[in-house]
């Protein structure tokens, strides 16, 4: 049998990283808007794409963009991981807004990168991958519990980080793109809310994710 977490502990120690990296990271521009945001030293795919910076990014654009890319790669993963091992209807119905939703930033974040003449992250920064290490081996109530309490603190940080690219991004399209994402990841933040309060009630999930 596996080992049980305490859903507090869990939540607590992962939150704590989140915001020391976070915190860490600010001087540089945002800790971006992923999940579990923050983690720097992220997967090797960042940076410039060969023949130098687009004059039209800033390093504050390049970082946030790779940030973007890496959260929602990481939200896919987890959104998945939550179909599979939710315990209750409204979280798994979560797993699949989150895949649904950031498999279309996904799209957008590259296809920003693309044109500002950036290679972008493949992968989940490192503390995204602790997380989603963490999370599978979890099932039930006990997954519920921790991914929901986690998507609220996570997207509280995608909102801020979304907000400051939204007024600090140098290009037209980072600035666009991060205005865009703030609705959907504002729903998120929502309904990761929801589920964290029904959680901590022991009531059921079961109305409808919005749509």
């Amino acid at each position: 049998m596996g080992k049980r977490f305490s859903a507090g502990s869990v939540v607590a120690a992962l939150m704590l990283a989140l915001a020391g990296a976070a915190a860490a990271d600010e001087p540089g521009g945002p800790s971006g808007a992923s999940g579990a945001s923050g983690a720097t030293g992220a997967s090797g795919a960042s940076g410039v794409a060969k023949g130098g910076t687009h004059e039209g990014a800033s390093s504050f654009d390049r970082h946030w963009l790779n940030e973007a890319a890496s959260g929602d790669i990481y939200e896919v993963t987890v959104g998945k991981l939550a179909q599979q091992k939710a315990g209750s209807a409204g979280v798994k119905r979560f797993g699949v807004m989150l895949v649904r939703d950031h498999t279309k930033s996904l799209q957008e974040t590259n296809a920003i990168g693309k044109k500002l003449g950036l290679r972008l992250e493949t992968r989940p920064n490192p503390l995204q991958q602790q997380v989603i290490a963490l999370l599978s081996r979890m099932k039930g109530a006990q997954f519920d519990s921790i991914f929901s309490q986690l998507a609220v603190g996570d997207h509280r940080l995608q909102i801020k980080y979304a907000r400051e690219a939204a007024v600090g991004g140098l290009a037209q399209d980072v600035r666009s793109l991060a205005r865009k994402q703030q609705p959907t990841l504002t729903k998120h933040l929502r309904e990761a809310t929801r589920l964290a309060r029904e959680g901590s009630a022991g009531g059921p999930s079961s109305s409808n994710a919005s749509s």
